[in-house]
């Protein structure tokens, strides 16, 4: 399983370009150092044991704490915000589906169904495939705010 976690700033969308909240604000233009930076501590739990966890874009420090669940951290103190985290989780056996319910409220929840659908070729050859649905609530999409 592939994790993605944007923590990159990027200017896209500001509803109120005259406004400044204060603290630092993005670039408008790509720098390849930034001076905001981020800490990580997490922890994973998975349907299955894990086999393996790395990130290929950020170095990572990684501890055991069972079968099912392993805590990460970055492997230095704090990193820039200058691209994406990747962390990819490997478990020994893949689920094919997989729903989680979380309360958020005394009577909200919020919900997620993730699954591995299966397709192949006219010849039989399977197909790597990957579904991602999104559901924008930000109202960056108001007016003529459109992205």
């Amino acid at each position: 399983m592939r994790l993605v976690i944007p923590i990159s700033l990027s200017p896209r969308y500001n509803p109120n370009p005259g406004a400044s909240a204060g603290g630092v604000v993005p670039s408008e233009k790509y720098q390849a150092t930034v001076p905001y930076l981020a800490t990580l501590l997490g922890t994973i739990n998975a349907v299955g044991v894990i086999s393996s966890v790395n990130s290929p874009t950020h170095p990572l420090a990684v501890t055991l704490v069972g079968p099912q669940t392993v805590s990460v951290a970055f492997g230095a103190n704090q990193q820039p915000l200058d691209r994406d985290l990747v962390i990819e989780i490997e478990v020994k056996t893949n689920p094919q589906y997989h729903v989680e319910v979380e309360r958020i409220g005394e009577n909200t929840y919020a919900a997620m169904y993730a699954f591995i659908p299966k397709a192949t070729t006219d010849t039989g050859n399977n197909i790597n495939t990957e579904i991602i649905f999104l559901v924008d609530c930000s109202s960056s999409m108001d007016e003529e705010n459109k992205i």
